[in-house]
């Protein structure tokens, strides 16, 4: 029976010590800014070339979870990036989606696509962790659910009659579309499928005690110190190499990165960029820094609440644009792993537009931002109040932009507070001008991070749109009919077009700011092998090894 016990003192275990085995060169990524490096400490491709033997040297992997540990794993309601991590571990998807934005058969081997229906084939000798075969049954019941779901993924799949979906066979899944969506099929790689059977009965329960397919179930959880995941031997694909995954949580990101040095664990994640860049230049010693070319996938914005009484003029939001140096904030807030963003989606993604650097319409200049605030009707300036976390980069873009703003007369007031608190409120609407937070998408899906996050038709009405840039607001209309567009083009020349054309709509009413782009990274002990990602989220698979 898996535990969920509550920590009251500091664990004295994991005093595991990381294998020292130099892993081989791999291939090389290059850093944003810098020089690629096939030196030990280097960017390397997290899909490495070496073949698992069969065999790892170590049969325990500990991860540093620095990105606050997860409230619950439930597969559907909790979308945090602690929690995916997780969840790629015990659940799967249908298909999935590899750094390249490729779909890739996972708990469905073949599958066919038209605009009218996707019909999926579902492989043969699929076992959940509680020994029930996967049916039909529990594929369908897992996309009603998620289409239900209030966790904020649910907008993905209103492209799906999920109501009529049949099941001509054992092994087939027909679901209808009621309207267009040429990226349909790659959101079938976050909708993880659940025993129908073990839902039901558990509960709420099912959030803490999951039933997957994946290549890891949860055995153990200690609130606030590491979470235990025990290898799958029936796991479809072959029994992973590695016995156990454990996942510490460290609220540091320094002491994650001294725990991997010092053996206490054998990866991180979210780590802050001055550390990748001591990586990258080989100052840590067996630790390298492990990355895709394609992972250039997060923006890191400054967003506005367009309900705001200043926020809701353009000319305000034109002010703030005005007072954002770009160019000189991008390696302060994020060095060695950011660069300029002018972009609604980051520049890993399909359709990124990346003449939009030289054509960008708000240069920073703080005698136009005074201009701006004059014609708004705030010649002397304003106070207001922005929502951030306190993650490092959001910590340093905050004090940067304070500091620009007062130069125009705009007090900042900034008031710090954990994220699913700070998303809390901003799903309140109201006590908030402006707010800091990231939007992440995947390589292959123009839509992938703009669709439910800057959508009006989605705004206001829960899930993780924080806009409310309602259908009502100025150029809202043009932009979500620009959205549906892209969303009904199946072919990639028009859809290319599109993508260019919103990103000029979102640009010229400033939904949101773009101020730099982070490349994903993770930081691990040089003998770790065969680790990936999904989006930006880490993913351990059944190939990952230690040399």
């Amino acid at each position: 029976m898996k535990k969920r016990w509550i920590a009251v003192m500091m664990s004295t275990v994991m005093l595991l010590t990381a294998a020292g085995c130099s892993g081989g060169e791999s291939g090389t990524a290059q850093a944003p800014g810098t020089e690629g490096s096939g030196a030990a400490g280097g960017a390397t491709a997290g899909n490495v070339s070496v073949e698992a033997t069969g065999e790892s040297s170590k049969d325990t992997l500990i991860i540093a979870n620095t990105s606050g540990e997860p409230g619950n794993v439930h597969p559907y309601n909790s979308v945090s990036i602690g929690a995916s991590m997780v969840q790629y571990l015990i659940f799967e998807g249908l298909v999935s989606v590899d750094t390249k934005g490729e779909v890739l058969p996972a708990l469905a081997e073949s599958w066919e696509v038209d605009q009218e229906k996707i019909t999926f084939h579902i492989r043969d000798g699929v076992t959940f962790h509680n020994g029930e075969a996967l049916t039909v049954d529990d594929v369908v019941f897992s996309i009603q659910e998620m289409a239900n779901s209030t966790g904020g993924k649910a907008s993905n799949y209103t492209a799906c009659d999920v109501e009529n979906i049949t099941t001509p066979d054992e092994k087939t899944v027909v679901i209808p579309l009621k309207e267009d969506n040429s990226g349909q099929l790659s959101y079938f790689g976050e909708l993880f499928i659940v025993n129908k059977k073990a839902y039901q009965e558990m509960g709420d329960q099912y959030q803490y005690e999951p039933v997957g397919t994946g290549p890891f179930k949860l055995t153990d959880w200690v609130v606030g110190d590491v979470m235990t995941l025990e290898r799958f031997d029936d796991y479809w694909d072959g029994a992973p190499l590695l016995e156990t995954v454990k996942i510490r949580t460290i609220s540091e990101v320094s002491q994650a990165l001294i725990e991997v040095e010092t053996g206490g664990a054998d990866i991180m994640i979210n780590p802050d960029g001055s550390d990748v860049a001591r990586v990258l230049n080989g100052e840590v010693g067996g630790v390298k820094a492990i990355t895709e070319p394609t992972l250039i996938l997060r923006n890191n914005n400054v967003n506005f609440n367009h309900n705001s009484e200043y926020m809701s003029n353009k000319k305000v939001r034109e002010a703030i644009a005005h007072c954002i140096d770009r160019e000189s904030w991008a390696n302060i807030i994020s060095p060695g792993v950011g660069v300029p963003a002018y972009s609604s989606v980051a520049a890993g993604i399909w359709g990124f537009d990346e003449t939009l650097a030289d054509n960008y319409p708000y240069a920073y200049d703080l005698e136009a931002a005074k201009a701006c605030l004059a014609e708004a009707g705030y010649p002397d300036g304003f106070s207001c109040t922005i929502l951030t976390d306190a993650r490092t980069y959001h910590q340093a873009l905050v004090e940067l932009l304070q500091a620009s703003l007062s130069q125009v007369g705009i007090d900042l007031k900034v008031d710090t507070m954990e994220l699913a608190k700070q998303k809390e409120i901003m799903a309140s609407g109201e006590g908030f001008d402006l707010f800091l937070l990231d939007n992440v998408g995947r390589s292959g899906d123009h839509l992938s991070c703009l669709w439910r996050d800057s959508n009006p038709e989605f705004s206001g009405i829960g899930g993780t749109n924080y806009l409310f840039y309602t259908v009502e607001k100025e150029g809202a209309k043009e932009y979500a009919e620009c959205l549906g567009k892209i969303r009904a083009c199946y072919d990639d020349t028009e859809r290319l077009a599109l993508c260019k054309e919103g990103q000029k709509i979102f640009t010229d009413n400033l939904i949101w700011i773009p101020v730099n782009s982070i490349q994903a990274y993770v930081l691990a002990t040089e003998s770790l092998q065969n680790v990936t990602f999904s989006g930006d989220i880490l993913r351990i698979t059944n190939k990952t090894f230690f040399e």
